[in-house]
């Protein structure tokens, strides 16, 4: 079941990244509404559904949620501390290694630069978490850091948007850690 999630995020990830409309306009009418329902519903790992005009947000039977526009947000369990920038246009929230806590992966079109982001997430060095690499040039910023206490981790990257001057697409995953 978690392939299928991950699976699913990333298509819908690299469709949000991709600038423009985050859902599809096959998924937008009724017709495309109903087959992608029918679909999704046919791994039996799905619990519900809600297809809007304005986003998709499924929930698995394990708990695990995706949503992409309007039903996009942020979970309760974003770990505190950690740089988001508000509403995001894609988010999942899915079971990961450690039982009772769910991986989140979440993605933002936004007006900082890729160094106004890498900034916001080096800054974390500060309040103890420890950088495992990082890359920082003019056409992409990526990092991962690791909470003080071990038990949480990141993974960052921001690339310029293409499909929107002065944008940028951050991609933030929180994973906890057994």
């Amino acid at each position: 079941m978690r392939t299928e999630w991950v699976v699913v995020a990333v298509v819908l990830a690299s469709l949000a990244c991709g600038g423009g409309d985050v859902v599809p306009d096959r998924v937008e009418d009724a017709v495309g509404n109903e087959i992608t329902e029918r679909v999704l519903k046919s791994s039996g790992d799905l619990k519900d559904l809600q297809i809007t005009d304005g986003g998709v947000v499924m929930t698995g039977k394990d708990g695990g949620t995706f949503a992409a526009g309007e039903g996009a947000k942020l979970p309760a369990s974003w770990p505190a501390g950690v740089p988001d920038f508000g509403t995001p246009q894609f988010a999942a929230d899915v079971p990961g290694a450690v039982a009772g806590k769910n991986d989140v992966t979440a993605v933002w079109q936004v007006s900082d630069s890729m160094q106004q982001v890498a900034d916001k997430y080096t800054a974390l060095e500060s309040s103890g978490w420890v950088r495992g690499f990082m890359m920082n040039d003019a056409t992409m910023f990526g990092g991962s850091w690791t909470s003080a206490d071990g038990k949480t981790a990141l993974m960052v990257s921001a690339t310029p948007d293409g499909s929107a001057a002065g944008k940028t697409s951050v991609s933030v995953t929180v994973s906890y850690l057994p």
